[in-house]
């Protein structure tokens, strides 16, 4: 499995735009903290028991959290991972370090800029358009300790730590310092995720269009297809029927040259005949062919009468 497969971990297809990006950006937040973590973990971390406290567990138990949210997301379950990481890093990077060990001598750097760094995680984490309610409670939290951040590291400052005076008296200052930076990065993430929304929204709304229009032509080009298959079985129709007319001209060209032609030039020549005197016995003789080719020429006339009623009934 490479790299863009692990981006790509809890994509569905149907999926929108919005929540695909979503996922990736999930699903980075969770590679980079989880390998930040390991890295800590293998170049820092101290393997003596007497050196083991508190602050070193917290790179364990953020990298199980993100291998948790990775399989978590496999499986679909987006919100919950998204929201157990979250309360994880608030918990563990933010609050109990200082709750349970005291305020350290960096504690007044690290506690704001892992504050502002939850901040920003809060935008890349969830959608202010799919999880509003979600995306605003955990800025609510973040941002409450991002005001209150001196206070909070103040209260639980150890006796001896005469190197956080400094901080201590100039608390207001170092306060709006601290405001700046997180509103600064809070409004630059925010202002650059609503661009990257309303720029996949207008591709998914073109790409909407776009298989509107395909699919009209599509159903365009079904209706000339019957159109045509229609015209089609009309001109075969058409040309079956001038096809029966063809063969019945040709017979009647037929019945014209050699069926009808024949008995009338024959009847033609013997009338002829009776034109001029003749004795008794060839005028007998002429009348009689006359006859025998009357009768041939009304069998001809016959077929042709039923030739023509089967071409009336074939109509």
């Amino acid at each position: 499995m490479g790299i863009s497969s692990l981006f790509r971990l809890g994509v569905k297809e149907g999926m929108d735009s919005e929540t695909r990006r979503v996922i990736y950006l999930t699903n980075g937040v969770y590679l980079t903290v989880t390998l930040l973590s390991a890295i800590y973990l293998i170049a820092f971390y101290p393997f003596e028991p007497d050196q083991l406290g508190f602050n070193t567990w917290v790179p364990i138990i953020i990298f199980i959290t993100g291998l948790a949210s990775l399989v978590l997301a496999t499986y679909h379950h987006h919100t919950l991972a998204k929201t157990v990481f979250m309360l994880v890093w608030i918990l563990f990077v933010t609050v109990l370090p200082v709750v349970i060990e005291g305020t350290q001598k960096d504690s007044y750097i690290l506690h704001p800029f892992y504050c502002i760094l939850s901040s920003v995680m809060v935008h890349l984490l969830f959608s202010y358009h799919k999880e509003r309610v979600v995306y605003i409670s955990f800025l609510v939290i973040v941002w409450s300790l991002i005001l209150f951040s001196v206070e909070f590291i103040s209260y639980y400052r150890l006796p001896d730590n005469g190197s956080a005076t400094l901080f201590v008296n100039g608390f207001f200052k170092w306060r709006v310092i601290t405001f700046i930076f997180a509103a600064f990065f809070n409004i630059t993430i925010f202002y650059v995720l609503q661009i990257n929304h309303d720029f996949y929204t207008a591709l998914q709304k073109r790409n909407e269009t776009i298989s509107e229009q395909n699919q009209q032509l599509e159903e365009q080009r079904k209706s000339l297809q019957v159109l045509t298959n229609q015209l089609e079985e009309k001109v075969a129709k058409r040309t079956e029927i001038l096809n029966k007319q063809n063969v019945q001209l040709s017979e009647y060209s037929f019945f014209n040259a050699h069926i009808l032609r024949a008995p009338v030039s024959r009847i033609r020549g013997l009338l002829n005949l009776l034109s001029h005197k003749l004795d008794n016995d060839e005028e007998a003789r002429v009348r009689g062919l006359l006859k025998e080719n009357m009768a041939e020429l009304d069998q001809a006339i016959s077929l042709i009468n039923n030739k023509l009623q089967q071409a009336e009934q074939n109509e």
